[in-house]
């Protein structure tokens, strides 16, 4: 008798461990697809890149805004070639994607022809996000990835400003991540925000590791109180020269987006671009 029972509890106890072990399984798959999911969205809405997501903790992953409708997000992206001639004279020019891989297949052959003529290139990717919170607050974005190695790595700055709404205070975030062969290094910026009326910019020093950097990536978003109809400008500001000062701080013309130093005289210390996307009637949902 005692043999019996102690084979019905064992098999009971098997039995009850695998229905654990199944609902366990289950659980973490469905939580790997909602996951999955949410990555996906935010990388449809934002921009930034599946990888740069996987390496992120979830308190970075919370400043994205995903109860959104995707067709009520406003966006615009652009690929930035910055050129540097042979007096080291910087010119920016802006295409979109189908341009974009055009100039890189001929930029390829004229590699492959003549070494000797072709420009020092590098290439950077922006996307800028309009989108609606409430009747009263929206939300800005821009996503700022260097497609290749920037020559010179010091004190970058990215910045958003909107030509009507107001900045809300305490309202921005954002993160900077590099890549390299080792893997994917993120820094979320959590303080050095600089806000002005319209907008916020943050300086970020481009990092040198001991292995190359491929990829650099920022995000910079901000909410707003809503005035109507809106414009927003993203600006990429990129150091090519040293300046008197350690810590550069920014603000962006409200009118045309461009970079106006704080604290020192630009000069010819920074090349910069400037993008534009307009609003549309779902920014007032």
């Amino acid at each position: 008798m005692k043999k019996i029972i102690s084979i019905l509890f064992s098999s009971i106890l098997f039995f009850s461990f695998s229905l654990n072990a199944f609902a366990s399984s289950n659980a973490s798959l469905y939580s790997d697809s909602n996951h999955l999911e949410r990555l996906n969205k935010i990388e449809q809405i934002y921009g930034v890149p599946m990888y740069v997501l996987e390496s992120l903790d979830e308190e970075t992953l919370n400043i994205f805004y995903t109860e959104v409708n995707t067709e009520d997000v406003i966006s615009k992206t652009s690929y930035v070639k910055f050129t540097e001639d042979s007096n080291g004279q910087i010119t920016t020019q802006s295409f979109n994607e189908a341009e974009y891989l055009n100039e890189i297949a001929l930029e390829k052959i004229t590699l492959e022809d003549n070494p000797q003529t072709l420009a020092e290139n590098s290439w950077m990717k922006i996307k800028l996000t309009l989108l609606s919170r409430s009747d009263t607050v929206g939300e800005v974005s821009g996503h700022f990835t260097w497609l290749t190695r920037p020559t010179f790595r010091l004190h970058d700055v990215v910045g958003l400003v909107v030509q009507n709404g107001t900045a809300i205070k305490d309202s921005a975030a954002g993160f900077y991540t590099y890549q390299t062969s080792q893997g994917t290094v993120n820094n979320t910026w959590t303080s050095g925000f600089k806000y002005f009326i319209g907008g916020v910019t943050k300086t970020q020093t481009l990092a040198k590791p001991d292995y190359p950097v491929t990829s650099d990536n920022m995000f910079l978003k901000f909410q707003v109180h809503k005035n109507g109809a809106e414009g927003l400008f993203g600006t990429y500001g990129h150091q090519q020269l040293s300046i008197s000062v350690s810590s550069p701080s920014f603000e962006l013309v409200r009118t045309s987006g461009k970079l106006k130093p704080i604290n020192f005289t630009l000069g010819k210390s920074y090349d910069e671009f400037t993008d534009y996307q307009d609003t549309n009637a779902s920014w007032s949902k």
